[in-house]
C-alpha cells in the first residue's frame, strides 16, 4: 500500500509535466492538490472530519526538484493520515510551499494531531519512509529538516535553488 502510494505520487508529477505545456517543470500547486484528493481516498479516516489546508504558490519547479519534493510531501502527509488522528472527531493538515526571491524553497508540512512519540529522532528513525524524507532532504536536495512537536507534528524543510535549478 506504501509503495503504490509512493508510485502514486510520480505518476501524478509525471501526469502534471504530460498536461502542461512545458516538459521540464510541474506546477506544484496543482500537485498537492491531486495528491491531498488520493490520500483522502487511500487512507480514510474512521470517524474524523480532517481539513486540509493548502498555501502554495503559483510557481513551477523544475523536475530535478518537483520529484523528491513529491515524494517527501506524499510521506509526510501519508504518515499524518495513518497516525496524526487517531481517536481524534476532527483535525488539520497543512501544506505551504513557497519560493522566496532569492530561491529559497520552504515546505511546510504540518497537523494538529497526536504528535510524534516521545523519544523521536529523525536521525534513528527506522521507518523507511521517513528515511527517505531525510537522504532526499539533506543529500538530493541539501536542504535542512526542523520538526516542531507542539500541538501535532511540522515538518519545516528549505533548500536553495540557482537558476530554476538546485545547488
Amino acid at each position: 500500500s506504501e509503495a503504490r502510494n509512493r508510485i502514486n505520487a510520480m505518476a501524478l508529477i509525471h501526469s502534471q509535466l504530460y498536461e502542461s505545456r512545458n516538459l521540464s517543470e510541474v506546477n506544484m500547486k496543482r500537485f498537492i492538490e491531486r495528491l491531498l484528493t488520493h490520500l483522502f481516498q487511500c487512507y480514510p479516516v474512521q470517524d474524523t472530519k480532517v481539513t486540509p489546508v493548502v498555501h502554495v504558490v503559483d510557481y513551477p519547479l523544475p523536475l530535478s526538484i518537483a520529484v523528491p519534493v513529491g515524494l517527501i510531501t506524499n510521506e509526510l502527509l501519508a504518515n499524518a493520515f495513518k497516525h496524526a488522528f487517531v481517536n481524534r472527531e476532527e483535525g488539520n493538515i497543512a501544506v505551504i510551499l513557497g519560493v522566496s526571491e532569492k530561491g529559497v524553497v520552504s515546505l511546510r508540512v504540518s497537523d494538529d494531531g497526536v504528535g510524534l512519540p516521545d523519544g523521536f529522532d529523525l536521525n534513528t528513525i527506522n521507518t523507511l519512509g521517513l528515511r527517505m524524507v531525510k537522504i532526499m532532504v539533506e543529500d538530493q536536495l541539501q536542504g535542512s529538516i526542523v520538526i516542531t512537536r507542539n500541538e501535532g507534528t511540522t515538518f519545516k524543510i528549505a533548500f536553495e535553488m540557482a537558476n530554476g535549478e538546485r545547488k
